[in-house]
């Protein structure tokens, strides 16, 4: 098994926006999307056998990889909406709102099954605390 490194590099948020968008729809995640990309352009060999390095995990009854649970269980069925997502498709001051509002639509349109998880819940609301507050406190001066 090969031995990975992490690294964190800093992008424009559009950027990464675009990112993530072209990372999903090549069903990969911003990091395999990232890697492949590299290995393309310095022409390393891609792995195939594994597209997470992270690991097999024991689900008892036989070893499976990330990539593996995502393929079976996931591919096609249900979406993960993003925080930012959600974020958006409410502040109509944002620009991304009116994408934000089509994802959306378009998914209750074609019937996707769309899964929030408790963290995209959490980071939500703290962002809507912060900003309420930010507007409450403009309003009382």
């Amino acid at each position: 098994m090969k031995k990975y490194h992490r690294t964190t590099i800093t992008i424009p948020q559009e950027t990464y926006q675009k990112l993530k968008i072209l990372a999903a729809l090549q069903n990969k995640s911003v990091s395999a999307f990232i890697r492949d990309l590299i290995q393309e352009t310095i022409g390393v060999k891609k792995e195939t056998k594994e597209a997470f390095p992270f690991g097999k995990y024991k689900l008892g009854v036989k070893d499976i990889t990330r990539e593996e649970i995502y393929q079976t269980y996931f591919k096609g069925k249900k979406y993960l909406l993003d925080t930012n997502v959600l974020i958006y498709s409410v502040d109509k001051a944002s620009p991304f709102y009116a994408k934000a509002k089509k994802v959306i639509e378009i998914g209750i349109k074609q019937n996707v099954s769309f899964v929030i998880t408790h963290q995209n819940l959490l980071e939500y609301t703290a962002v809507l605390r912060r900003v309420y507050k930010r507007i409450t406190f403009r309003n009382k001066s």
